[in-house]
């Protein structure tokens, strides 16, 4: 996606943030380019995980309400998706996910005081 594209992609939602969070966030979100002189063009696109980054990016700049990150990407794909014929999808976010990391740091805890 082209950088132009994506800001006018911003307009058609009637998203009203301010332009300097649109640029933070655009150039925060761009990878390194190895060879600036030979992919100059590469700083106008933004590949797929490039523009993912970019939304999270936005989100987090322009809601300055304290929400949690996936809150404020959740506003902000609420209002980009319809405008490209998507519809959105909500996530349940499940607080208590079951984890074996709690079995691991046990393991971790029994090798270690066995070599002590």
């Amino acid at each position: 996606m082209k950088k132009a594209d994506a800001f006018k992609l911003l307009l058609a939602c009637g998203l009203e943030c301010k332009e300097q969070h649109v640029l933070t966030a655009y150039a925060m979100s761009k990878s390194t380019v190895a060879d600036e002189m030979k992919d100059y063009d590469k700083y106008n696109m933004m590949n797929y995980s490039e523009f993912l980054e970019f939304i999270g990016r936005l989100a987090s700049l322009h809601y300055e309400d304290g929400a949690r990150l996936e809150s404020k990407i959740e506003r902000l794909l609420r209002l980009m998706l319809p405008v490209v014929n998507m519809p959105f999808f909500p996530v349940v976010l499940d607080e208590d996910i079951p984890s074996d990391s709690d079995c691991d740091d046990d393991w971790v805890d029994e090798i270690s005081q066995s070599l002590l």
